[in-house]
């Protein structure tokens, strides 16, 4: 618990620097490369959102992929590329840069892909191992037909109407404001062509158990409005903790079909409903307040979910 509090002091102070946030990613995803597992930790689950977007009918041949908040790593293009044959669109805010020390890992990881025998992906990976992973990360992209947009404001996304058939986003919209949160689903909604699709991972838990596995996965709903916003409305740590619940009448009140909500409780794991309704809450005993008694009983024990919407 130490290490949480300790960990959420030293971003509260650093959030409060005018360029604190820049400097703590520089640092960490820059210098020290924290973003290394990632592209192995994706080339595990991308097959799966393949299949699964696939199912609910948006084949990944030949689809126009936009990866939001695409992150530090290139590794989402190149699996868009294996996937679909086309490049994908990656955009990124104000603190985030596709950086060239992950190219290797990334092209690595997604020559890894479980992607069976079919011809057509088999020459993209041959094409892929080509190119190599001797050159920066945007060259590589563009080699691939994609693109890198960087400081985009998620309400003013420079992308084309209808000009995209599917978008995809991982552990980001639980870090913007409803507001803004509201802003991007209208700027998703005019991008996606009509019947396009949506998938969302957001990760609901307090971000502090990262750090402290001791930390409880809600700890965040402790606390009031108001004091939540002096001691994490800044950008390191900002969650809009949203449930759920209220997060899928967001979908679809901006003009998304919820076609499924996949959750995962404490042990990481997409499971039915019916299994994480016996599983315990991610609730402390302590935060007792308006904003954890808001949260259903089944929200209070999904740590995160994924969301596939279709647009209407």
């Amino acid at each position: 618990m130490l290490r949480a509090l300790s960990h959420a002091t030293t971003l509260w102070l650093i959030g409060q620097l005018p360029r604190g946030p820049r400097a703590y990613h520089a640092l960490t995803c820059g210098l020290l490369g924290s973003q290394a597992f990632h592209p192995k930790k994706l080339a595990g689950v991308w097959p799966r959102y393949a299949e699964l977007v696939a199912a609910h009918g948006q084949p990944m041949e030949g689809a126009r992929v936009w990866v939001h908040e695409a992150g530090w790593t290139p590794f989402s293009a190149l699996a868009a590329y294996l996937l679909s044959g086309r490049g994908a669109t990656l955009t990124n805010g104000a603190h985030v840069r596709v950086l060239d020390r992950y190219v290797r890992a990334s092209v690595e990881a997604a020559l890894a892909m479980p992607l069976g025998d079919d011809a057509r992906r088999r020459a993209r990976r041959e094409a892929l191992a080509a190119l190599g992973a001797e050159r920066g990360a945007r060259c590589l992209v563009d080699a691939t037909g994609g693109t890198i947009f960087n400081a985009v404001a998620p309400t003013a996304v420079p992308l084309d109407d209808a000009s995209i058939d599917l978008v995809h986003s991982g552990n980001a919209l639980e870090h913007y404001p409803v507001a803004t949160l509201r802003g991007f689903l209208a700027e998703q909604r005019r991008i996606l062509r009509p019947g396009a699709l949506a998938s969302h991972v957001v990760d609901h838990r307090d971000h502090l158990c990262h750090v402290d596995p001791r930390w409880p996965t809600h700890a965040h709903l402790a606390w009031s409005d108001a004091v939540y916003g002096s001691l994490f409305g800044h950008p390191l740590l900002h969650h809009n903790r949203l449930s759920p619940t209220e997060l899928r009448a967001l979908f679809e009140g901006a003009g998304f079909e919820v076609l499924a909500v996949r959750r995962a409780g404490e042990g990481r794991v997409y499971v039915d409903d019916a299994h994480l309704a016996d599983a315990p809450s991610g609730v402390p005993s302590w935060a007792d307040g308006p904003r954890a008694r808001s949260w259903s009983h089944l929200d209070q024990r999904t740590a995160y979910a994924h969301y596939l919407l279709r647009r209407r």
